[in-house]
């Protein structure tokens, strides 16, 4: 059968099978040109829905590709819509959940045709593997900012992903060496190098990328403060110097004067490696550094920790729990909530309170009984 045109609409004819199609021509994300189909029983029919497609397009409202899978709508949120806007370290981890988790289960699915139920059947697909629930959420929380941006660009109609529930956490209280384990820790590390590293955390709760990240010209050992400025982080397989987790992560810290004849202790060993590296050495000006002045890669830091560990006999401890002792140990001592939050870089006091707010009972009961002094006992005491 010869196809028909309507007059004026090349795009516009009649098929073999008698219904009619009006072809609208897209492009997709990367900017390839593709066809969009309409198709009815009539020529009317078909205009109705080429006109009607059109108008959304005049509208800003782009059409919804259909051919468009998950995993082609994810690859290019990750590497090209978000990479310019994220932290190196950040768009890495992105693109990592979609590598390693969400383009695997749900790469083929149409993005248009994704459901809640295939969200779910990820969820638990990845509970079932031994993920832990934190990353589960993680993985979770990626794919609907992912959507969230397809949703306002229209190549969804609905958001999915937040119509399942995430896995539940459990008690969110961190676990937190006491003060007699802390003093083993620091007793069997100090003849070690990475002993001023240790004592370090433990007395001001660094995160361990802005341990690694510090510089000899960021530390003032007779001020005794140090500046976080930097942090170690690893971008496409290598350590380089990242910026701070937030704003707040910016900040003078101070400590005592035992840290800093420790960390003295600890420049002239490094003098030393470097004298006897020679030509081998890397100056990068890190307080800590391989032995021969190179980032220090933490999974050597995750080792010697371990080791040290089984020396002092404290068990398994991972190296960001020294973070939550010493936030442990300055709130047992005394030390304000907002003073450790300020001190441990958190983005807002009410993150400290989250975490460590159960460390603060007896801060509670004491203010009750100062306030029942004031109003109860001096009055009784008059009668």
């Amino acid at each position: 059968m010869t196809r028909r045109r309507a007059p004026g609409e090349g795009a516009v004819f009649e098929r073999p099978d008698g219904r009619w199609e009006a072809r609208l021509e897209l492009r997709d994300l990367d900017g390839r040109r593709r066809r969009k189909s309409f198709y009815g029983r009539t020529q009317s029919e078909a205009l109705a829905k080429l006109h009607q497609a059109q108008r959304q397009l005049d509208d800003g409202l782009p059409m919804v590709n259909e051919r468009l899978t998950t995993g082609e709508y994810l690859e290019h949120w990750a590497s090209v819509t978000m990479a310019p806007l994220l932290r190196p370290a950040t768009a890495d981890s992105y693109a990592a959940l979609v590598r390693l988790h969400l383009k695997p289960f749900l790469g083929k699915v149409p993005l248009a045709k994704l459901t809640p139920e295939d969200v779910e059947c990820l969820l638990a697909s990845k509970q079932r593997d031994g993920l832990s629930p934190n990353t589960v959420r993680l993985i979770r929380s990626t794919l609907r900012r992912a959507l969230g941006m397809a949703e306002r660009r229209g190549l969804v109609v609905r958001n999915v992903a937040t119509l399942v529930d995430g896995p539940r956490i459990g008690d969110s209280t961190r676990r937190a060496m006491t003060a007699e384990e802390a003093r083993s820790l620091l007793e069997v590390s100090a003849d070690h190098r990475l002993g001023a590293l240790f004592a370090l955390l433990l007395e001001t709760g660094l995160r361990r990328g802005e341990a690694l990240g510090l510089l000899w010209q960021d530390v003032d050992l007779d001020g005794q403060s140090l500046n976080v400025c930097h942090t170690m982080i690893r971008v496409a397989g290598k350590l380089t110097a990242g910026e701070p987790k937030t704003r707040q992560s910016r900040r003078i810290v101070h400590f005592s004067g035992e840290l800093a004849a420790t960390l003295r202790t600890h420049r002239r060993r490094q003098l030393e490696e470097r004298l006897s590296a020679g030509p081998g050495w890397h100056e990068t000006g890190h307080v800590f550094a391989s032995s021969t002045g190179t980032p220090l890669d933490p999974s050597n830091v995750r080792s010697a920790f371990a080791q040290l560990c089984q020396r002092a006999a404290l068990g398994h401890w991972t190296i960001h729990e020294l973070r939550h002792t010493a936030a442990s140990l300055m709130l047992s001592a005394g030390v304000p909530l907002h003073v450790v939050s300020d001190v441990l870089g958190h983005s807002s006091i009410s993150i400290t309170k989250d975490v460590y707010g159960h460390l603060v009972a007896d801060d509670r009961e004491r203010a009750s009984e100062a306030i029942s002094s004031v109003l109860y006992r001096a009055g009784r005491a008059a009668r």
